[in-house]
């Protein structure tokens, strides 16, 4: 596990599980935290979580083995990633 960056003593996947209420990292994965992820991820200065942290959070919630070059880029992939899967739950 790669420590926390200094400018939070969290992980991001720990800072999102305790901004969006989940008793577990995994809860992370649920369809209902969806709206909580995407309104943490407003709040957060990219900056804060290092790159390798971001690019874990992406594979961790999306399933897909990214690595962006920059915390900007893939916070913004994040983003949009999480609101594409809200849309679709919802069209189900």
């Amino acid at each position: 596990m790669v420590p926390a960056s200094n400018s939070n003593p969290l992980p991001l996947l720990d800072y999102l599980a305790v901004k969006c209420g989940c008793m577990y990292l995994s809860d992370l994965r649920q369809p209902r935290y969806l709206f909580a992820i995407r309104h943490a991820l407003r709040k957060i200065n990219p900056e804060d979580f290092n790159l390798w942290e971001w690019n874990d959070a992406l594979q961790y919630l999306t399933g897909q083995a990214l690595a962006f070059e920059s915390q900007q880029q893939a916070m913004q992939y994040l983003m949009k990633a999480i609101f594409l899967e809200k849309e679709t739950d919802e069209e189900s």
